[in-house]
Protein backbone atom coordinates (compact mmCIF):
# COMPACT_ATOMS: atom_id res chain seq x y z
CA UNK A 1 0.00 0.00 0.00
CA UNK A 2 1.14 3.54 -0.73
CA UNK A 3 -0.35 6.84 0.33
CA UNK A 4 -2.73 8.16 -2.34
CA UNK A 5 -4.79 11.27 -2.92
CA UNK A 6 -4.18 14.98 -3.11
CA UNK A 7 -2.17 16.89 -0.56
CA UNK A 8 0.53 14.25 -0.28
CA UNK A 9 -1.96 11.60 0.74
CA UNK A 10 -3.22 13.46 3.82
CA UNK A 11 -6.78 14.50 4.43
CA UNK A 12 -7.69 15.94 7.76
CA UNK A 13 -4.46 14.56 9.29
CA UNK A 14 -5.19 10.98 8.21
CA UNK A 15 -3.24 9.07 5.62
CA UNK A 16 -5.48 7.68 2.89
CA UNK A 17 -4.17 4.43 1.44
CA UNK A 18 -4.94 2.65 -1.78
CA UNK A 19 -3.61 -0.57 -3.30
CA UNK A 20 -0.65 -0.08 -5.63
CA UNK A 21 -0.57 -2.18 -8.74
CA UNK A 22 2.02 -2.13 -11.48
CA UNK A 23 1.08 -1.97 -15.11
CA UNK A 24 2.20 -4.81 -17.37
CA UNK A 25 4.75 -2.41 -18.89
CA UNK A 26 6.20 -1.58 -15.44
CA UNK A 27 6.40 -5.29 -14.56
CA UNK A 28 8.33 -6.03 -17.75
CA UNK A 29 10.85 -3.21 -17.20
CA UNK A 30 11.50 -4.03 -13.55
CA UNK A 31 14.62 -6.21 -13.28
CA UNK A 32 13.88 -9.62 -11.84
CA UNK A 33 15.82 -10.66 -8.78
CA UNK A 34 16.85 -14.32 -8.97
CA UNK A 35 17.53 -16.92 -6.30
CA UNK A 36 21.07 -17.23 -7.67
CA UNK A 37 21.70 -13.52 -7.03
CA UNK A 38 20.35 -13.76 -3.49
CA UNK A 39 22.36 -16.91 -2.72
CA UNK A 40 25.48 -15.18 -4.05
CA UNK A 41 24.88 -12.32 -1.59
CA UNK A 42 24.20 -14.79 1.23
CA UNK A 43 27.49 -16.56 0.46
CA UNK A 44 29.15 -13.36 1.72
CA UNK A 45 27.55 -13.78 5.18
CA UNK A 46 29.33 -15.60 7.97
CA UNK A 47 28.60 -16.69 11.51
CA UNK A 48 31.27 -14.81 13.51
CA UNK A 49 31.99 -18.00 15.47
CA UNK A 50 32.64 -19.97 12.23
CA UNK A 51 34.15 -17.29 9.95
CA UNK A 52 35.67 -19.65 7.39
CA UNK A 53 32.33 -21.01 6.12
CA UNK A 54 29.39 -18.98 4.80
CA UNK A 55 25.87 -19.36 6.19
CA UNK A 56 24.96 -20.99 2.86
CA UNK A 57 27.68 -23.66 3.18
CA UNK A 58 26.77 -24.18 6.83
CA UNK A 59 23.25 -25.08 5.65
CA UNK A 60 21.63 -22.30 7.67
CA UNK A 61 19.47 -20.95 4.83
CA UNK A 62 16.28 -23.01 4.62
CA UNK A 63 14.08 -21.08 2.21
CA UNK A 64 14.03 -18.07 -0.11
CA UNK A 65 10.92 -16.45 -1.50
CA UNK A 66 11.06 -13.65 -4.07
CA UNK A 67 7.79 -11.97 -5.03
CA UNK A 68 6.91 -10.05 -8.22
CA UNK A 69 7.99 -6.76 -6.61
CA UNK A 70 11.45 -8.26 -5.90
CA UNK A 71 10.86 -8.39 -2.15
CA UNK A 72 12.89 -11.17 -0.59
CA UNK A 73 11.97 -13.36 2.38
CA UNK A 74 14.77 -15.45 3.87
CA UNK A 75 13.99 -18.25 6.31
CA UNK A 76 17.09 -19.40 8.08
CA UNK A 77 18.31 -20.92 11.30
CA UNK A 78 21.38 -20.67 13.47
CA UNK A 79 23.69 -23.36 14.78
CA UNK A 80 22.34 -22.97 18.33
CA UNK A 81 19.13 -21.52 19.80
CA UNK A 82 20.97 -19.37 22.32
CA UNK A 83 23.27 -17.82 19.73
CA UNK A 84 24.12 -14.35 21.05
CA UNK A 85 24.81 -13.14 17.51
CA UNK A 86 21.30 -13.79 16.12
CA UNK A 87 20.43 -10.12 15.68
CA UNK A 88 23.71 -9.19 14.02
CA UNK A 89 23.63 -12.22 11.69
CA UNK A 90 20.04 -11.38 10.65
CA UNK A 91 21.07 -7.77 10.01
CA UNK A 92 24.13 -8.90 8.01
CA UNK A 93 21.88 -11.06 5.81
CA UNK A 94 19.46 -8.17 5.22
CA UNK A 95 22.27 -5.67 4.56
CA UNK A 96 24.17 -7.93 2.15
CA UNK A 97 21.11 -8.75 0.05
CA UNK A 98 20.12 -5.06 -0.11
CA UNK A 99 23.68 -3.99 -0.98
CA UNK A 100 24.67 -6.73 -3.43
CA UNK A 101 21.45 -7.54 -5.30
CA UNK A 102 20.45 -4.91 -7.84
CA UNK A 103 16.74 -4.14 -7.97
CA UNK A 104 15.86 -5.86 -4.70
CA UNK A 105 12.86 -4.52 -2.78
CA UNK A 106 12.26 -5.16 0.91
CA UNK A 107 14.34 -7.88 2.54
CA UNK A 108 12.86 -9.76 5.50
CA UNK A 109 14.80 -12.33 7.54
CA UNK A 110 13.03 -14.86 9.74
CA UNK A 111 14.95 -17.09 12.14
CA UNK A 112 13.27 -20.49 12.45
CA UNK A 113 14.16 -23.47 14.64
CA UNK A 114 12.44 -26.30 12.76
CA UNK A 115 14.00 -28.36 11.51
CA UNK A 116 16.80 -28.08 14.04
CA UNK A 117 20.19 -27.50 12.42
CA UNK A 118 22.65 -30.40 12.46
CA UNK A 119 26.15 -30.87 11.06
CA UNK A 120 24.60 -33.04 8.35
CA UNK A 121 23.21 -29.86 6.76
CA UNK A 122 26.69 -28.51 5.98
CA UNK A 123 27.42 -28.63 2.22
CA UNK A 124 30.30 -30.75 0.90
CA UNK A 125 32.26 -27.52 0.29
CA UNK A 126 31.59 -26.42 3.88
CA UNK A 127 32.69 -29.80 5.20
CA UNK A 128 35.98 -29.49 3.32
CA UNK A 129 36.62 -26.05 4.82
CA UNK A 130 35.81 -27.36 8.30
CA UNK A 131 37.94 -30.49 7.88
CA UNK A 132 34.87 -32.73 8.11
CA UNK A 133 35.24 -34.33 4.68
Amino acid sequence: MIACGSGGGKRGGDVVSCPFTMSKKQEKTMPSVTEAQVYEALAECYDPEIPMVSIVDLGLVYELDIDKANNVDVKMTLTARGCPMHASISQMVKDNVERLVEGVGEVRVEIVWEPAWTKDMVTPEGKKKLGMA
